[in-house]
């Protein structure tokens, strides 16, 4: 049960990466929030900060959520079902999208 919160928690931080506040800090120096719809995904970015910042952000976030599902096949989790257990992997993607 330890595991499957530390999974949660990981996945969680992966998940709450803000990549677009990032891309529009960086890359034209504005708050993404203050613009366009204020969502900082993939479509205000697109809006935004144009196709090539937007594709980042995009990518990013794909990533991050690839990330977070990949980091439990990785993990032994002294589980003696191969693959992991499912339930892993839904907390994961849960905790990842939240």
């Amino acid at each position: 049960m330890l595991d499957l919160l530390a999974i949660a928690l990981v996945s969680y931080l992966l998940g709450s990466i803000p990549f677009g506040i990032i891309a529009g800090r960086l890359g034209r120096g504005i708050d993404l929030r203050e613009r366009g719809s204020g969502n900082t995904g993939a479509t205000n970015s697109f809006r935004v900060l144009g196709w090539k910042l937007g594709s980042l952000v995009a990518a990013a976030d794909i990533a991050k959520g690839y990330a977070a599902v990949s980091l439990v096949s990785h993990i032994h989790l002294g589980w003696s079902a191969v693959p992991p257990n499912q339930a892993a992997f839904i907390i994961a993607t849960l905790a990842a999208v939240l």
